[in-house]
């Protein structure tokens, strides 16, 4: 049996600027994507924060009360090694990505 530790990744993303929410619900919903979980809280061009979570192939957005500081955050867990082209290095910038979905 392999431990699960050695089978899951997980990235933890946090954002100075506003992000493209859709985009993001679409990038980390799509086919090959390696996501398997995702949650967190981020602001969006419009100025209004969102929660997004994903299980799956399949994303909940809704506009929460509370203001994400900078752009948000994102907890994104997934299998090990699969993550890395998605929401690799690329994805982690202190200033924070908007996404290119596919």
């Amino acid at each position: 049996t392999v431990p699960a530790a050695s089978r899951f990744d997980s990235h933890s993303l946090r954002f100075e600027v506003p992000q493209d929410v859709p985009a993001w619900g679409r990038r980390l919903t799509a086919p090959n994507s390696g996501v398997l979980r995702a949650k967190g809280v981020l602001r969006g061009m419009d100025g209004h924060s969102w929660l997004v979570q994903v299980v799956g192939r399949r994303a909940s957005i809704e506009p929460v009360q509370h203001q994400a500081r900078g752009g948000g955050e994102l907890i994104i867990i997934g299998l090990r090694g699969a993550m890395f082209d998605t929401f690799g290095q690329r994805h982690g910038s202190a200033r924070g990505p908007v996404p290119n979905p596919s």
